[in-house]
């Protein structure tokens, strides 16, 4: 017995939508358990007869997510497989990094170092472009999608939803290729990837019906939508960096997952608020990209995440979402479009956690400083593996300057080669504002004096080399910033990559800011007043005499050699 097309009709917020679930069959290809479109209009008559016409092109929609999806398929497949042989044939002649005209390297010692640079540069692009995927960042891949899209019937306006959704799924296809030319590089010659589509029902042409009769919104007040809009232009008026404007703006993607788009602000309740806080508490870090989530709505995802027992947001991240969703519901209060705010006191609990659970301790330090990638590598790609190779890379420098300096990882990744330099006579690192570099305060502006064991390892022959290279950068190697954040890659590397081999990343609180808690550790242990502390690491202090006068930089070097050092770093051997 067919249904009626009020059977799929949904009113909300005193619209009606067009609702139907999706047949199991095309599960896996629309990604979600049912679509649901607006029928434009708040009149229950006028929306019977567009959700008749829906209904009756349902048939089509089905067909067409069928064949289109053949299409694409075959498209994608075909760039995929051609882009796997072009990076393999680079990797096998030894090319990379070469003009064409070069000819391939003669020795075993030059075809090693090719190698090395592709696993590097595999890696590099590999972070990046996850970075770039979690950001919603898909411009990359513009070139190969306009290609693609060309070549469908009919071609796909490079302005459509669906094309952006092309752009995320090609993103996705150049992670294997770069995760095959990484393993490949270390050698693992045999791995050929496989490429499984997942091609979301946005790609799929829409079914053309009747345009509904334009009828004016809602007169409940500012959507949730144009809410938002306006809060994260506000917050780029008020100078907000891009990157804090871009988390913003993923943390609000949660608000308009939730409710919709045009649900009037003045409609969100406190029961609401709880459902999401409720929600938020069980969700994974990067839920969109779990593949057991792919597809699901906010509320879908958590719920699911709840039942499979994943590993859940930590409690400062939940928070850190609540305070934006208070800051939004705070500036439809001050507009009279709500009565109070919906947020107000919804937090979960957090765990303080003490210097010492940030710090690393001894112990770990130790065990840190004496692994390959300080004391000699097998070679470039294979870090973990002990030989007689010396890295001298990111790699090594970041991490000895993070513990021996307190410096922040944005400042080590901003550094200039000249950002080496004498002051009162003594050798010092200038962590400086402007020509492209940001600070978190005014004390961030600082000079702080160089370890004796950074010099013993050649820091300054590393900047006079860069130096004459005319580098940029201290550590030009570092992957390029994310979102305005110099030092994001850095610390993925050390969270992901670094501790877990380490074993260490078991530890809650510990990350490439952990050297910076373990520096201060140690300098109060060695009697260092916190005055000095601050100063070394570019702390703003509290008190009032910490403007007045001046710190000597011979005092500061004094205080920076009182701090005890592993015994591992002082046989570390040096790379000028």
């Amino acid at each position: 017995m067919s249904l009626s097309s009020s059977s799929y009709m949904l009113l909300r917020s005193k619209r009606w939508y067009f609702r139907v679930r999706v047949p199991r069959e095309h599960l896996s290809l629309v990604g979600r358990r049912e679509l649901v479109r607006s029928l434009g209009t708040g009149d229950v008559l006028l929306a019977r007869c567009v959700s008749s016409a829906i209904l009756l092109k349902l048939p089509e929609l089905w067909a067409k997510m069928a064949a289109t999806k053949h299409d694409l398929d075959s498209l994608i497949s075909s760039w995929f497989e051609e882009e796997l042989d072009t990076q393999f044939r680079s990797l096998t002649s030894g090319t990379f990094g070469r003009s064409s005209s070069a000819a391939s390297p003669k020795t075993p010692e030059a075809h090693g170092e090719s190698q090395a640079l592709i696993a590097a540069h595999a890696q590099s692009r590999l972070e990046q472009l996850s970075e770039e995927f979690r950001n919603g960042s898909f411009d990359a891949m513009r070139p190969v999608a306009r290609k693609i899209a060309a070549g469908l019937t009919p071609p796909l306006p490079e302005n459509s939803q669906a094309f952006h959704v092309l752009l995320k799924t090609l993103m996705e296809a150049q992670g294997e290729v770069e995760e095959a030319r990484l393993r490949w590089a270390e050698g693992d010659v045999a791995y050929r990837p496989s490429l499984v589509s997942h091609t979301p029902a946005t790609m799929v042409a829409p079914v053309t019906v009747a345009a509904p009769v334009p009828v004016s919104p809602p007169t409940g007040g500012r959507t949730l939508g144009d809410a938002v809009q306006l809060y994260l232009d506000l917050q780029r008026g008020a100078g907000a960096k891009p990157r804090s404007v871009s988390q913003k703006a993923a943390e609000l993607s949660i608000l308009l997952d939730a409710f919709g788009q045009d649900k009037p602000t003045a409609d969100i309740t406190k029961k609401d608020a709880g459902k999401v806080m409720e929600a938020l508490r069980f969700l994974p870090p990067r839920w969109r990209e779990k593949p057991a989530l792919k597809g699901l709505a906010f509320l879908e995802a958590s719920e699911e995440a709840r039942r499979l027992g994943l590993k859940a947001l930590n409690p400062r991240t939940v928070n850190g979402h609540a305070q934006t969703f208070r800051g939004l519901c705070g500036q439809e209060v001050d507009a009279g479009h709500l009565t109070s705010n919906p947020f107000d006191r919804l937090e979960v609990a957090v765990r303080a956690a003490g210097e010492s659970d940030r710090a690393f301790d001894q112990t770990e330090m130790s065990q840190m400083f004496s692994k390959p990638l300080f004391t000699g590598a097998q070679s470039h790609s294979r870090p973990h593996t002990a030989g007689n190779f010396l890295i001298a890379d990111w790699r090594f420098w970041a991490p000895l300057i993070a513990l021996l300096s307190g410096a922040r990882v944005s400042e080590i990744a901003q550094l200039a080669p000249e950002d080496v330099c004498q002051r009162e006579g003594v050798w010092c690192f200038a962590f400086r504002e402007g020509e492209g570099r940001t600070v978190k305060t005014a004390a961030s502006v600082r000079h702080t004096p160089i370890h004796d064991e950074l010099i013993r390892l050649g820091i300054l022959k590393l900047a006079e080399e860069q130096q004459k290279l005319k580098r940029a950068r201290l550590l030009p190697e570092i992957p390029a910033p994310v979102g305005g954040d110099s030092g994001k890659q850095l610390s993925k590397w050390m969270s992901e990559k670094f501790l877990p081999h380490l074993k260490l990343r078991k530890r809650p609180g510990l990350g490439f800011h952990s050297f910076r808690h373990s520096m201060m550790t140690e300098l109060r242990s060695a009697g260092v007043d916190q005055d000095t502390g601050d100063v070394i690491q570019g702390r703003s202090s509290s008190k009032v005499g910490a403007s007045y006068g001046h710190f000597p930089k011979t005092a500061l070097k004094a205080s920076l050699d009182r701090m005890k050092v592993p015994e591992e770093i002082a046989k570390i051997p040096p790379r000028y």
